[in-house]
């Protein structure tokens, strides 16, 4: 299995772990971003097993939708296995990301409910915009940055 394949699976495995059981069009759209090469792929590797991945893309401004932001990237993804979760591999990725991403400043969004993901962030020197959305659950959404 490749990295791609590989992270794909560690994406999977931790939504349905959190309630959050993928439709068949989702999967189809999270193999499209990862398969995308202008995105950046960082994957962590325990025994030649992946276990955790973070995607990351040229920050577009508008929602995604407008022009490149010069100097800026934006996290799209970061998932842990969930046998894997709580080890402090999420903080080493997120660090490995900062350091080998082309961009000086991240951009990335996170449930507001996810207090785990938020702390995580908040370690790897990222703060909270006043940027609020939804996802397609419903749930309440904040952009964060780093700078």
């Amino acid at each position: 299995m490749g990295p791609r394949d590989a992270a794909l699976r560690v994406w999977r495995e931790a939504r349905l772990a959190e309630g959050l059981p993928p439709t068949p069009e989702r999967v189809r759209r999270v193999a499209e971003k990862l398969a995308d090469p202008a995105g950046l792929l960082v994957v962590e590797q325990q025994a030649d097993r992946v276990v955790a991945m973070a995607l990351t893309e040229a920050f577009r401004n508008d929602g995604g939708q407008g022009d490149v932001r010069s100097g800026w990237g934006h996290v799209s993804m970061v998932f842990v296995h969930p046998e894997f979760q709580g080890r402090g591999i999420g903080g080493e990725l997120v660090r490995r990301v900062i350091r080998e991403v082309p961009w000086s400043r991240l951009s990335l969004w996170t449930r507001e409910s996810n207090s785990r993901a938020q702390a995580l962030y908040r370690r790897c020197g990222f703060v909270p915009t006043g940027e609020l959305g939804l996802t397609p659950w419903g749930d309440s959404t904040r952009r964060w940055e780093r700078c």
